[in-house]
């Protein structure tokens, strides 16, 4: 059995699932949720049987009612990351979001102004999850602040003391299929020699970085 962890903004949920035959429901596999938002401690269970069941703060909430709801009781985002290779997750909860947020930016060539709810973190962003962490302690860093849990996942768990660079890689191939988007043209000034590789320090990224996205 594998573990979906999924991260929102001060919210935490840990999916238990247990997989069943596809009955050709919203889900193939019964699921359990729990997660904290705000105050509130949400328990959601989901069966082929039965469908949708909540409590909220351990009182039962008929699913009519916990959806109408929905801004209050479910995150706004969430980020998910799934530790085996299975593929019914990406299939089924993630690809139409993700398909929908994707032909809206490459259509227009920047993100549209609508918000992808849910970002799922698989092997494929791990490196990019890695650099996202290290730039906001280095941001943290450089403001003063603090952020104990980053810095002992970074330290304890991860075994990383120090960076001393920061290598890319490039496809320069793949940019003429989309010339366009934001994401190329960050590319493009971060490599503009068009190289395969390139090295930077952590400050030399985290200011490159900064300058792009103030």
């Amino acid at each position: 059995m594998a573990y979906l962890v999924a991260y929102t903004y001060k919210t935490h949920i840990k999916f238990f699932v247990k997989p069943i035959n596809p009955k050709g429901t919203q889900s193939p596999f019964d699921y359990k949720i729990e997660y904290t938002i705000g105050t509130k401690n949400i328990k959601a269970e989901y069966t082929n049987a039965t469908g949708f069941s909540f409590k909220v703060d351990d009182t039962d909430m008929i699913p009519s009612d916990f959806f109408k709801r929905s801004e209050e009781l479910l995150p706004s985002q969430v980020i998910a990351n799934y530790s085996g290779e299975e593929g019914r997750l990406f299939d089924i909860f993630y690809w139409p979001f993700y398909s929908s947020f994707t032909a809206k930016f490459l259509s227009i060539g920047k993100l549209p102004s609508i918000t992808q709810k849910l970002f799922f973190v698989n092997k494929y962003y791990w490196d990019l999850a890695l650099l996202t962490m290290l730039y906001r302690q280095e941001l943290n860093n450089r403001q003063g602040q603090v952020n104990k849990e980053l810095d002992s996942f970074l330290k304890n768990v991860l075994n990383i003391q120090t960076v001393d660079n920061i290598h890319f890689s490039f496809n320069p191939v793949k940019y003429k299929k989309y010339p366009q988007t934001e994401t190329i043209q960050l590319v493009t000034k971060l490599n503009p020699q068009k190289k395969k590789s390139n090295t930077l320090t952590l400050a030399g990224a985290y200011r490159y970085f900064r300058q792009q996205y103030r």
